[in-house]
């Protein structure tokens, strides 16, 4: 909970996105949550929860308490990352830059900061019941947290491919009709 409160707060303060204006609004009736929106989070839940049980099943038979740090520190890192990509449901560079919101990428050093203090600090190591992690051990974790990022933002780049066509298909039938 502590890790995700600072990102969470960092993302109140990020700019609206460009051309929001210009865009239809949203049917009343719609509902706020759409199936483009249901379709990312269960995406991102499902890369999500692979991509942790794939690194505890990894590293479970060497050590119990070392499978059980890494995947503690992926749920942490894979968070990290979906809120970075939620700054946004529409692909744009602007929000990839980390330095257009210095209070998300602040809650995000801190959650991280924190993460490592519980890894890393023997008073909370004992209370958290957790290991010291070696530099590969990190690098393996950034590399599957971080594909969870990756698969999101291309998962936007394809929606709205898809719904731009759709667009345009719906614009070629008005003229043919």
């Amino acid at each position: 909970m502590l890790t995700d409160s600072f990102p969470a707060l960092g993302l109140g303060f990020e700019s609206s996105e460009e051309g929001i204006m210009k865009r239809m609004p949203r049917n009343p009736r719609e509902s706020p949550i759409t199936s483009k929106m249901l379709f990312m989070v269960i995406t991102f839940g499902l890369i999500m929860g692979l991509g942790t049980f794939l690194l505890f099943t990894t590293y479970k038979e060497g050590s119990l308490d070392k499978a059980r740090t890494v995947a503690f520190t992926a749920l942490v890192l894979f968070q990290m990352f979906a809120v970075m990509s939620s700054r946004t449901l529409y692909p744009s560079m602007k929000h990839l830059n980390p330095f257009s919101n210095l209070w998300l990428s602040g809650g995000v050093c801190l959650a991280v900061l924190i993460q490592i203090a519980v890894i890393y600090w023997p008073p909370l190591q004992m209370i958290f019941d957790t290991v010291s992690l070696s530099a590969m051990d990190w690098l393996k974790i950034l590399g599957v947290a971080a594909s969870g990022f990756v698969l999101m933002e291309l998962s936007k780049v394809l929606m709205t491919v898809k719904s731009t066509s759709a667009i345009g298909d719906v614009g070629k039938q008005k003229v043919e009709s």
